[in-house]
């Protein structure tokens, strides 16, 4: 049979060993914790720059497709005042004859 001091001094062992196991579970906790709160950070950050690059290349597809149509317009208007030319020269050849 074990004495008495012999069984406590067991019992505040195991008590402290406990303790420490959950404070150091407590601290792994935290490390996870903290990871996936960066982690999360990071991914924001990324999404971030990610959106800011696209609205740039939407951008420019949209500069790209003002200039796409304004050089249109001016062939556009260049071949109105072609056809026109050619009718105005057809009407006076018809006139003049």
């Amino acid at each position: 049979m074990w004495p008495q001091k012999h069984r406590m001094f067991y019992t505040d062992s195991s008590m402290a060993s406990c303790e420490q196991g959950s404070v150091k579970i407590a601290q792994l906790i935290v490390v996870v914790v903290v990871a996936v709160v960066e982690l999360e950070v990071v991914v924001a950050v990324v999404a971030v720059a990610a959106v800011v690059v696209l609205v740039a290349v939407a951008i420019r597809v949209v500069v790209v497709a003002v200039a796409a149509v304004v050089v249109l317009v001016a062939v556009a208007i260049r071949v109105v005042v072609a056809v026109a030319a050619e009718v105005v020269l057809a009407v006076v050849a018809v006139v003049v004859v």
